[in-house]
């Protein structure tokens, strides 16, 4: 099986109901991770978020999900701790 026969990384922008915000979800498979791919299914998210004219972008975030959130950091998400429901809030205005 070659690689074109796998899927190693998925992207998902799902528009939340009644607004003009979406939320992101993505899941790279773990020895393809630190490779960058994280990174630019999440820059391809927010170029699409922009072309569908969303607001907004966001996301929770397990607090160890380090790479996660420094990848959201990166390409500009404001990042905030929820204590209540132990997640780290993202979200990027667009």
């Amino acid at each position: 099986m070659c690689i074109r026969d796998r899927i190693i990384g998925l992207g998902q922008l799902t528009k939340l109901h009644g607004s003009r915000e979406a939320e992101f979800a993505i899941l790279i498979g773990d020895s393809y991770q630190r490779h960058r791919l994280g990174t630019e299914l999440l820059r391809r998210l927010i170029d699409f978020g922009r072309d569908e004219k969303l607001e907004r972008i966001v996301a929770e975030i397990l607090p160890e999900n380090e790479g996660m959130k420094q990848v959201s950091a990166r390409l500009g998400f404001a990042l905030k701790m929820n204590r209540a429901d132990g997640v780290v809030e993202a979200s990027l205005v667009l």
